[in-house]
């Protein structure tokens, strides 16, 4: 098993050695900063290291290094940091998701983390030290250089509400959208008001506009999973103006929308309501924060429903998402390539 040490100690340094244990990737051994930004000696019963020290601590033979700075104006740094390791002579390892899809001709430099779902197609070049957060996609031929973030934030906003309002609207009821911007396409059926969630008097703009209605159906997040600011705005902050919106215009049923993610790694089969809560991303823990916001707010004066649900797929689906790129593949009778024999993720499930 490959002996590792997470470069960084903040909260995107902890997110890489969560995945490293998830994943079986390794063993992670210590995390490495620079002395001036070590605060704690220990982080998750881990030394941190100074990365001055970290040669005569750790020999580069036996050890190699992991990125674990993260994306936030941090280019620089992760610049840095690379280019003084690999003075020390350290190798850095490109972490790679099991469920990433990486096709043939793919050139990897070192240092790159590479999540969940991402897909690398043929003839991609990709540096040193880049950030690919799941979802991401990069496209054939392309060349990227070094020290990139890359995400795929929102691009499948309003994807379940369009289905959500289809159905209520086949189903005779009247319908009321409450959007941050009216598509240009939009269902004259329906009822459309613009208003931003994250915004104080949102019940002030929208009270006269929104007919009395019986339920509220809460779908709008901010979907970016590595988590951000505008992350917590929207799905903590805007939830807690959706439900005083609810009690302001005396609904008598509220529908939330969380996600299955929110009890972090399955430990209990079959899931139930009961299930422990730990989630492993800051979206998630905004998710279920929310939550806790729908049960605190109206739970005493309205009806309330938490749908925790998985990743939703249909028509209409974002184009990049790994599901995506697999049925594509398939239409076109294109050869899927596989890398490894699937028997850790096969283990895995099968002991649950």
């Amino acid at each position: 098993m490959k002996k590792l040490i997470v470069i960084g100690n903040g909260s995107y340094a902890r997110m890489m050695k969560r995945y490293i244990e998830l994943t079986d990737f390794g063993q992670t051994a210590a995390y490495a900063v620079e002395s001036a930004f070590i605060q704690e000696q220990e982080m998750d019963g881990l030394p941190v290291v100074p990365i001055e020290q970290l040669k005569e601590s750790h020999s580069p033979i036996e050890y190699s290094l992991i990125m674990g700075i993260g994306y936030t104006k941090m280019s620089k740094v992760r610049k840095e940091n690379f280019e003084r390791c690999k003075t020390l002579g350290f190798h850095f390892e490109n972490y790679i998701h099991p469920t990433a899809l990486i096709e043939k001709n793919v050139m990897l430099g070192e240092g790159n983390n590479i999540l969940e779902g991402v897909i690398l197609e043929e003839g991609v070049v990709l540096g040193n030290a880049n950030l690919l957060f799941g979802g991401s996609l990069i496209a054939h031929e392309t060349t990227v250089g070094d020290y990139n973030t890359f995400s795929v934030k929102a691009v499948a906003a309003g994807f379940i509400g369009r289905y959500v309002v289809d159905a209520l609207l086949q189903e005779g009821y009247e319908v009321t959208a409450l959007v941050r911007k009216k598509p240009k396409q939009f269902d004259d059926r329906v009822v459309a008001v613009e208003a931003d969630i994250c915004k104080e008097d949102i019940e002030q703009r929208t009270k006269g506009l929104v007919k009395k209605c019986g339920t509220l159906i809460h779908l709008a997040a901010d979907l970016d999973m590595r988590g951000s600011d505008q992350t917590i705005l929207t799905n903590c902050l805007g939830t807690y103006h959706v439900a005083g919106l609810a009690k302001a215009i005396g609904v008598k049923r509220f529908v939330y929308l969380s996600s299955i993610p929110v009890i972090g790694v399955p430990k209990d089969l079959p899931i139930t309501e009961l299930h422990p809560i730990e989630p492993k991303m800051l979206y998630h823990i905004t998710k279920y924060a929310g939550e806790q916001i729908v049960r605190q707010e109206l739970s005493e004066s309205i009806q309330t429903v938490i749908l925790r649900i998985p990743s939703p797929i249909g028509k209409g689906m974002n184009p990049n998402l790994y599901l995506s790129f697999l049925l594509r593949k398939c239409q076109k009778n294109e050869t899927i390539e596989l890398y490894g024999e699937g028997g850790k993720i096969l283990r895995k499930r099968t002991n649950g």
